[in-house]
């Protein structure tokens, strides 16, 4: 371009400062070359001289820091600690699970251990009383039976005659009343100590 061969803006008019200034603007070649004229025109300014005093001085400590680091003694690792590495390293799933059985093992509170002990009188003493209230209703079940108080015809303004039965075991009863007396009373050791109880008042 014939305008890069001016290093300097002197001896143009306005309209070809603007001109030039708007093709700078445009064009990055030229603006690069006018960077690099003005940058080679500067004044070079060189460094003060306690700047090439100190340089070789911290040059020289910097070097000697590196030999004193490098002149200390290195102490290798102790062979239990590699063999105990590499054993690790071979069975990891085997030592994760030994590091964690070695824990120390944490007590239930007080409070927990109380609550369960209470829980389970309490299931005790449920569990207990089943076989009795089952006798109770297996009895409530024969009287009311042996009453009149269920007449298999569904009329129940029929008049039937009282009965004393005086049965010496379950089995005398009929198969109706000695299934529904084991299917309430249980069959729990406490279930035939009440069927022995139930036959000896029946005697």
């Amino acid at each position: 371009m014939a305008w890069k061969g001016f290093s300097s803006g002197e001896g143009l008019s306005d309209q070809d400062r603007l001109a030039v200034r708007t093709h700078l603007t445009r064009c990055g070649e030229c603006r690069e070359w006018v960077r690099a004229r003005i940058l080679a025109s500067l004044p070079r300014l060189s460094a003060p001289p306690e700047l090439d005093e100190r340089l070789p001085t911290e040059c020289g400590l910097a070097s000697s820091s590196v030999l004193a680091l490098q002149a200390l003694t290195g102490y290798p690792a102790p062979s239990v600690l590699d063999r105990l590495v590499a054993e690790e390293l071979e069975e990891p799933a085997l030592h994760r699970t030994n590091r964690f059985t070695d824990l120390e093992k944490m007590r239930a509170p007080d409070q927990l251990e109380l609550a369960l002990e209470h829980s389970l009188q309490r299931s005790a003493l449920v569990r207990r009383w089943i076989p009795v209230f089952g006798a109770l209703a297996a009895a409530s079940l024969l009287v009311w039976f042996t009453a009149g108080g269920y007449t298999p015809s569904g009329n129940h303004d029929a008049v039937r005659p009282f009965e004393v039965v005086r049965p010496k075991t379950i089995q005398a009863f009929s198969p109706w009343i000695q299934a529904n007396f084991g299917a309430l009373a249980g069959s729990s050791p406490r279930s035939s100590r009440v069927d022995r109880t139930l036959q000896e008042e029946i005697r």
